[in-house]
């Protein structure tokens, strides 16, 4: 389920940190939840897990200008 293949690609976001551990390394992505977009970039969808804690991060592109793009990053944990 999760792609190990893509687990330095969180060096996109360097500013996104996982809410548990504190780390902004250690995700791999998980093509299987996430979902691409080429016709509307803002639709895109980047799913990582963080493989410390389990948290799954949710990451999705603003654009705000021509010339600024803003990152809104969401975290999940599950409590069970």
């Amino acid at each position: 389920m999760i792609n190990t293949n893509h687990e330095f690609e969180m060096a996109r976001y360097p500013n996104v940190f996982c809410l548990q551990c504190g780390s902004n390394k250690n995700r791999v992505y998980d093509a299987v939840i996430s979902t691409k977009n080429r016709h509307d970039p803002d639709k895109e969808v980047s799913v990582y897990v963080c493989m410390k804690c389990d948290v799954i991060i949710r990451i999705q592109k603003l654009i705000v200008s021509d010339k600024v793009t803003s990152v809104r990053a969401t975290n999940f944990k599950n409590n069970t």
